[in-house]
């Protein structure tokens, strides 16, 4: 798995990748790429002066 490769031969400690709440497809493609889930962020994207 790529992720393993860059643990062995680089720093890098994390990875980290994100899907919109509403993108569950997108979630799904992450957990099968064995990323875990570990919170959900509210309110982080704007998009004209407002929250999405």
């Amino acid at each position: 798995m790529p992720a393993e490769y860059l643990f062995d031969h680089t720093r890098a400690e994390r990875i980290q990748a994100w899907a919109g709440c509403a993108n569950l497809a997108g979630q799904r493609a992450w957990e099968k790429a064995d990323f875990v889930r570990e919170g959900v962020l509210r309110t982080t994207v704007w998009r004209g002066g407002e929250p999405m």
